[in-house]
C-alpha cells in the first residue's frame, strides 16, 4: 500500500527499466505498467479544474460501490492520513460522475448543463470520467489478484 501511495502522490519514485514490482505476497505487475498508470494519477493531480483532492473521495466511493475491499482501505487511509477537503462545486462534478457511472439511463444533458452552469467543461466532465473508469478497470484488476492469494 505504502509503494503505491508514493506513486500516486509523490514525484520522486523511480524503478529500474523493464523491472517488476512486487505487487503482492506471489504476483508481479510490470513498472512500465505501474509507471503509466501514476503518471496518469499525477496528470489528473494537476488537472486546471478538478481539485486534486476530489480523486480520493471519487476512488472511495467507487470502490465502495464495486466492493474493491483493497481500494476502500487504501483511499480511506488516505483519507484519514491527510487534508482532502473539497468545496461544494467540486462534490456535485463528483456526484454526477457516480450519476453518470450507476444511473446511466438517468443521466441526461441537464446534468452536464447543470456543470457548465458551475464553470465545468465537457472536457473536464470526460477527463473526471476516464479517470473514474480507468480506475474501475484497475481497481477490479488489484482485486482479482488479491483473491487469486487467499
Amino acid at each position: 500500500m505504502k509503494l503505491l501511495f508514493i506513486y500516486f502522490y509523490e514525484d520522486k519514485a523511480t524503478f529500474k527499466k523493464d523491472t517488476l514490482i512486487r505487487f503482492s505476497k506471489k504476483y508481479d505487475v510490470s513498472v512500465s505498467d505501474m509507471k503509466e498508470f501514476a503518471a496518469y494519477n499525477q496528470k489528473m493531480a494537476t488537472h486546471e479544474n478538478i481539485d486534486k483532492n476530489l480523486l480520493p473521495h471519487l476512488r472511495l466511493a467507487i470502490a465502495k460501490r464495486e466492493c474493491r475491499n483493497y481500494c476502500v482501505a487504501f483511499n480511506t487511509k488516505i483519507l484519514e492520513e491527510g487534508e482532502f477537503d473539497i468545496n461544494e462545486k467540486q462534490k456535485l462534478l463528483m456526484s454526477k460522475i457516480l450519476k453518470a457511472l450507476s444511473e446511466t439511463d438517468n443521466f441526461s444533458s441537464e446534468d452536464l448543463d447543470e456543470l457548465k452552469e458551475l464553470g465545468f467543461s465537457d472536457k473536464d466532465f470526460f477527463d473526471l470520467l476516464n479517470y473514474a473508469t480507468g480506475f474501475m478497470a484497475k481497481s477490479k484488476m488489484i482485486e482479482i489478484y488479491l483473491k487469486k492469494e487467499a
